[in-house]
């Protein structure tokens, strides 16, 4: 559900009552030229992490991370690939053929 809200002079914004927060404490977060508006709940629930889930979780991060990484390096490649192509520089001042695409498994 979306809604538009709209800020008084005194910086106020009013959340009409058909949203239904039960919170009185919110979390802003400025993305860019856009706000997020977050609930912060009055009761925290309480989380319970062993050391073997923490150390999954550092891995999944690392691995996730690995992986991004590695598809905007790909992706910046290939648009550099197009420019290149799209330039007047020539394909033999490369040393090898499809140096662009080695380059990306380079890092896997």
């Amino acid at each position: 559900m979306a809604i538009i809200l709209k800020m008084d002079k005194q910086r106020r914004i009013r959340i009409p009552k058909k949203v239904k927060l039960e919170s009185d404490t919110f979390l802003l977060i400025t993305i860019g030229p856009y706000k997020m508006l977050f609930p912060i709940p009055k009761e925290k629930p309480e989380v319970d992490i062993s050391e073997k889930d923490v150390t999954r979780l550092l891995k999944d991060a690392d691995r996730f991370a690995k992986e991004d990484a590695l598809s905007r390096l790909h992706r910046r490649l290939k648009e550099y690939e197009k420019m290149l192509i799209e330039s007047d520089i020539p394909a033999a001042y490369f040393k090898k053929k499809n140096w662009l695409e080695n380059t990306a498994e380079d890092y896997n």
